[in-house]
């Protein structure tokens, strides 16, 4: 410090000790740091407890940005580069990050902070837990998130996101255990949240991982536009969402360099649609099943208008036994059967190996259930009294059994004794099976 960086220090009242000034200069610097991060939050103004939180919410900011990086917290600023968190950010009820040129970085000195039954560190929640949130409403991340290959750390955790909570327009990259997870934890539920234009990919180091996880009862969640990708061949990941015991809707997947891109389990339930997976041209393809339906997933499982790419399945539904490897093709599985729409085939099946039901409206008709050509001519049909008649006319093998013609005389249908019926009684027998067969087709 120079002669005249005293004299001002002198006249502002600061101490002429150069490490003093420094700290002073620090510390207002910090402060004009905290004030521009605070900036790019958003928080409901009509909360009661807003003041509170905006409070709690300064505090937090200054204590990430004092242990991040103390030498130098004025070359922090909000949405005008990198931020480094040295310990996760828990974003509290009804206040957003929206900051989506700002990368949250974790510092190499990250220190974990274990959440969930993984007990894995994160580097945001949604929700707080010092503040003893209970739900996270309005509660949402606009930005990058980047966990700096950070050994087992991941993106977002919380087991409170509610009504209006999620994460928009985000990149999540080079986490090491998860980019996202939801879950059911300590008596606290995620209900009605949504991720929206999500981009992840994990750490160098990060392998057999999976990308999204929903976990225990975190139900009527929507995931639109999510792109789940790796870098390299050899990242390969092992699912891009997991459905664990809950229920999501998920519209616009793309997964790339995965085992499965979707998977169902443990009484999971939901839809897929409009999703893609991504094969390759060396060797296996990148990846193997786009929606993969364990043993014990649950029923109500849709996947619709969903295309392979070169992957190598569409669904594999391992209750039934089944592989579809067709494009477009349209798979519902409900409470007792499953069902497969395919141009050229339709497909029907029970996990349980029960009966299978086809129930068809219009008991008045004649036909309860008709197969058709293309042009609408008739092959065959069941009647109301469930007989199956075929048109002969478009039957090959007809030219065998053709040229019936019904007999004269008395039908008769009733029982007889073959050691005293004579040959009228047998003619009369013989007419009623002719005309039996030609009613139902079976000759003509």
């Amino acid at each position: 410090m120079n002669r005249r960086d005293v004299m001002i220090a002198g006249v502002l009242g600061i101490s002429s000790d150069p490490l003093k000034v420094l700290t002073a200069n620090a510390q207002e610097a910090q402060r004009e740091t905290v004030n521009k991060v605070a900036a790019s939050f958003r928080y409901n103004e009509d909360s009661l407890e807003a003041a509170k939180y905006n409070s709690d919410l300064l505090d937090q900011i200054a204590e990430h940005l004092r242990l991040a990086n103390p030498r130098n917290p004025a070359a922090i600023a909000a949405d005008a580069g990198q931020v480094f968190l040295s310990r996760t950010f828990e974003l509290p009820h009804q206040v957003s990050l929206d900051t989506p040129q700002t990368r949250w970085s974790a510092a190499q000195s990250f220190q974990s902070q274990g959440y969930g039954p993984e007990m894995i560190g994160y580097l945001f929640t949604l929700g707080s837990s010092r503040l003893q949130d209970k739900v996270a409403f309005h509660c949402r991340i606009n930005a990058v998130i980047d966990c700096n290959h950070v050994p087992g750390l991941g993106g977002v955790w919380t087991n409170m996101a509610q009504e209006h909570s999620g994460i928009d327009q985000a990149t999540i990259m080079n986490w090491g255990s998860s980019a996202i997870t939801f879950e059911a934890y300590q008596h606290c539920t995620p209900q009605n949240w949504t991720l929206n234009d999500i981009h992840a990919f994990p750490s160098s180091t990060a392998k057999d991982r999976t990308f999204v996880q929903i976990n225990g009862n975190a139900n009527q969640g929507r995931i639109t536009k999510a792109s789940l990708t790796t870098g390299a061949l050899g990242q390969r990941q092992a699912c891009g969402l997991l459905a664990n015991a809950s229920r999501v809707v998920v519209e616009g997947l793309h997964v790339e360099n995965l085992d499965s891109g979707v998977i169902f389990t443990n009484g999971a339930s939901g839809s897929v649609r409009d999703s893609e997976g991504l094969g390759g041209t060396i060797g296996k393809g990148l990846v193997e099943t786009l929606v993969r339906i364990r043993a014990g997933a649950g029923a109500a499982i849709v996947v619709d208008n969903c295309r392979r790419f070169g992957a190598v399945n569409l669904v594999v539904d391992e209750r039934l036994g089944l592989r579809i490897t067709e494009d477009l093709a349209r798979y519902t599985s409900g409470e007792t059967a499953s069902f497969v729409e395919r141009a050229d085939r339709l497909y029907a099946g029970n996990p349980d190996n029960s009966a299978l039901d086809i129930v068809a409206a219009g008991q008045q008709r004649a036909d309860l259930i008709r197969f058709l050509k293309p042009d609408g001519t008739v092959m065959s049909a069941i009647d109301a009294s469930g007989r199956f008649r075929i048109n002969r006319a478009l039957d090959e093998r007809s030219t065998e059994i053709e040229s019936w013609s019904p007999a004269r005389g008395i039908a008769d249908r009733s029982p007889f004794d073959t050691r005293s019926a004579n040959v009228a009684q047998l003619a009369e027998r013989l007419k009623a099976l002719i005309d039996d067969l030609l009613a139902a087709g079976v000759i003509e």
